[in-house]
């Protein structure tokens, strides 16, 4: 077995990727290295501990029991590094460096452009880095420092506050509801929604266009959106984006719908660093700025 000074850090990185990934090539792409590179690390790896930590097949690489082991102490080892880590960071009192933030694509183009380009001129030496994927990122092992989060349940084990509900209504074409009325018997109307089939359903039959029969799910909300604005049908909508669409008018008459709560957070550990707080004050005066967007209220002319 291996002394603690012939552990390469690489080698336990590659180790824990292939763990989690399930294959060599699925772990080099999260490390952002070539094929080979990993199935070398893994060779000099088992080599320096002079155990086989794999059974590789067609299927993959799947741990054997000495890997099981060593991935826990793997995983424990990599936890704290992290924490020193972001401990660190969170020490850092210059608003300068690398800053990663998490949001969704919408929450980023549609509600908080402008002060995403105005937070870079005003600091420019933070490197603002905007990550819009759709999973939450994993603040514990350094994935983000700062998220715009678009949720009912964060999680416990971040710090912030939420800035109100984002809410939805009914949207479409003027044109396409006076050739496809959504209230007439025998209409061709469709119905876009990111929802499965059965839940719309019930949400279709509770509407107030309950004639509606066709229905089309886009679960990509800027594939929906973009269906809604070339006339594919009437389609439901944020409220922050769907107001803000010259093509598209709101054709409800019911008020907005509550969805899902709007939250800015970050780490415990990351929350005394400079350019984390700075981050965060900036854009809590945004949202709360935005409120009534995000709410759909539209104020009378």
């Amino acid at each position: 077995m291996a002394t603690p000074s012939t552990l390469d850090w690489e080698n336990l990185r590659t180790f824990l990727a292939v763990a989690r990934a399930g294959s060599a090539r699925a772990a080099a792409e999260t490390l952002g290295v070539h094929y080979t590179s990993v199935t070398r690390r893994i060779a000099a790896f088992e080599k320096s501990l002079g155990a086989r930590l794999f059974d590789k097949s067609v299927h993959g690489y799947a741990l054997t029991e000495h890997g099981q082991d060593i991935l826990r102490d793997a995983e424990a080892m990599e936890s704290a590094a992290f924490a020193v880590e972001r401990k660190l960071t969170g020490a850092d009192d210059q608003i300068t460096g690398n800053l990663t933030v998490t949001m969704s694509t919408t929450i980023a183009s549609f509600l908080l452009i402008e002060d995403l380009r105005d937070f870079r001129i005003a600091y420019p030496g933070i490197n603002l880095s905007i990550d819009t994927g759709y999973r939450f990122a994993d603040f514990g092992r350094r994935e983000a420092d700062v998220s715009v989060r678009v949720s009912n349940d964060p999680g416990d084990t971040l710090v912030g506050r939420r800035f109100g509900t984002f809410h939805q209504s009914i949207y479409a074409r003027p044109d396409y509801i006076v050739d496809n009325p959504p209230d007439k018997e025998g209409s061709e109307c469709c119905w876009l929604d990111w929802m499965h089939a059965d839940a719309f359903e019930k949400k279709r039959t509770a509407s107030e266009f309950p004639l509606v029969q066709k229905y089309k799910q886009i679960e990509d909300e800027v594939l929906l959106l973009e269906a809604a604005k070339s006339g594919w049908g009437i389609a439901t909508l944020p409220c922050f984006y769907g107001d803000k669409q010259a093509e598209l008018v709101r054709i409800s008459r019911r008020p907005p719908e509550p969805v899902l709560g709007v939250w800015l957070l970050t780490h415990p550990d990351l929350l005394q660093s400079a350019k984390v707080r700075c981050f965060m004050d900036y854009f809590g005066k945004a949202l709360s700025a935005r409120s009534s967007e995000l709410m759909g209220f539209i104020s009378e002319p």
